[in-house]
């Protein structure tokens, strides 16, 4: 019996009077010391014995309540008909789409969204549904389904399948993921050539694979360094230049490298992620003035930025061929991984899977472990040290 069950039947029994309270807990006494009715499931009140020694009847209440209850949870109403919000994976057919369905999510407000449709855009409040606790929300890139309520108002009421996800846990509840950006083809991870930190895009990449989304880097800020930092940035990128679609360095202030990164844009989705203070949001002005994003300084004691965008927000970027488009998310301090189990970390490091076979033990965590292949090639030197570093410190986190 869960605790809201036994908080409704304290309710339902503080009601009766005291000479029903008082036969109950004579009832009660009984079944404990096993004498009188037999010993049986205490949620199942509609067992015979029940009903022969009178008490059935009594139990009624506590039946009606609980419907009672499961109606106050959904509540009726115009969109207590629509389709539930559908989550990333989850079973079943996508709602049949009617007027107003696939919408494209531009950014979400606290009780709206900011919708696209054949070039326009507007703001849509959210239904009913979206407002129960521990509903998945929308996010920047998810398509979803319109409908007029009884006052010919617009709600959101119902959100499409996804066919791919970055999330993170929940800053508030990490037992709950937060959907950073949907249906993206192409994450990119972006960081400042003034502070490169290797770790960080590890930390992505995972993030952005399990989600089914193609990696890639950009490095901005070229114009902040001299040569010797440019070498050294350009030995740490080694390691992803097998991994990535693309590393591009680039500088939004000058313009250098744009045309790389433009390319890399070209036809998809992307989203950029990294550090706040890295420059994302200007290199989406200076991909599209237009979209005038609000840009923040840097401090110079530590390189790191104000958080200058709060939510993320998508961006058409049409001049790049049809259905480019662009999301720009919150800089984030550290990001931490949903859902990832510490015995298949090991399946999202590529260059871990391709020797793991010659490991003495099948289910090797490339730990401690003796005759670890893994561990024989980072010693060697044939595996980056930082990428397995990161995956231990990733490992021990779990």
């Amino acid at each position: 019996m869960d605790r809201n069950e036994k908080r409704l039947q304290k309710s339902i029994f503080n009601r009766r009077t005291p000479e029903e309270q008082k036969r109950l807990k004579e009832h009660a006494r009984q079944r404990k010391q096993g004498r009188g009715t037999k010993r049986r499931d205490r949620t199942d009140w509609s067992r015979k014995e029940d009903a022969d020694d009178g008490l059935e009847p009594t139990f009624e209440p506590i039946r009606a309540a609980r419907r009672l209850d499961e109606s106050q949870r959904r509540p009726k109403g115009p969109e207590d008909s629509a389709p539930r919000p559908a989550v990333a994976g989850a079973s079943g057919e996508s709602p049949a789409p009617e007027a107003g369905a696939g919408l494209t999510v531009v950014s979400i407000g606290r009780d709206s969204a900011l919708l696209r449709e054949d070039g326009v855009e507007r703001r849509v409040a959210l239904g009913s549904a979206f407002r129960l606790p521990g509903a998945a929300l929308p996010a920047a890139g998810d398509q979803v389904h319109v409908e007029c309520d009884a006052e010919g108002e617009e709600r959101v009421v119902a959100l499409l399948p996804r066919r791919s996800v970055l999330s993170r846990p929940d800053p508030g509840d990490a037992r709950r993921e937060r959907v950073i950006a949907a249906n993206v083809d192409l994450g990119i991870v972006v960081l400042s050539a003034a502070g490169l930190k290797p770790r960080l895009i590890d930390r992505f990449l995972l993030a952005l694979g399990r989600g089914g989304i193609e990696t890639a880097v950009c490095v901005n800020k070229l114009d902040l360094v001299d040569d010797a930092a440019r070498g050294r940035v350009e030995r740490e990128l080694e390691p992803y230049r097998d991994l990535c679609a693309a590393c591009v360095l680039v500088s939004a202030e000058s313009g250098e490298g744009l045309a790389a990164l433009r390319s890399a844009l070209a036809g998809r989705t992307s989203v950029l992620v990294g550090h706040s203070g890295v420059g994302k949001s200007s290199l989406v002005n200076a991909l599209r003035p237009e979209a005038e994003l609000s840009t923040g300084a840097v401090r110079e004691s530590d390189g790191k930025g104000r958080h200058t965008t709060s939510a993320a927000q998508r961006v058409e970027l049409p001049e790049l061929g049809a259905g480019t488009a662009l999301i720009d998310t919150p800089g984030v301090r550290a990001f931490g991984l949903w859902d990832l189990e510490r015995a298949t970390l090991r399946e999202h490091f590529p260059e871990l899977v391709e020797r793991a076979p010659a490991c003495r033990f099948g289910d090797c965590l490339h730990h401690r472990e003796p005759h670890c292949a893994v561990i024989a090639a980072v010693e060697a030197g044939e595996l980056p040290r930082s990428r397995y570093e990161t995956y231990l410190r990733i490992l021990a986190d779990l």
